[in-house]
């Protein structure tokens, strides 16, 4: 599992809101039955809503942590293009400043 996975639990509540007629009405699905909200005492209609909430919330936590892989992925190749170069003209400088070994003819 890399860092940016998280097991979350299945969505067992699922909401749409529907315009019929120019009424809005919101159904909710639990389990595979669908339900009208208006049925809900406010507890449960703050529950749903708090839901509701929180899959928007992961949905842009998973954008954003999406924006910043590739920020990281991006800067990393910038770091690795600045270094390269340097790398290579280092290893091979000394090998240019060694003075050429004499041999002595007699």
């Amino acid at each position: 599992m890399t860092q940016s996975q998280v097991n979350l639990p299945r969505n067992l509540v699922n909401i749409q809101t529907l315009k019929y007629r120019g009424i809005k009405k919101m159904t909710v699905t639990i389990n595979d039955k669908e339900y009208d909200e208006t049925k809900f005492d406010d507890n449960t209609r703050n529950s749903i809503f708090q839901v509701q909430n929180s899959q928007a919330a992961i949905t842009r936590l998973k954008a954003e942590i999406l924006n910043h892989q590739i920020l990281i992925t991006h800067h990393n190749q910038v770091v690795r293009d600045a270094v390269e170069p340097k790398v290579s003209a280092e290893t091979e400088a000394p090998a240019e400043t060694e003075a050429p070994v004499e041999t002595a003819t007699e």
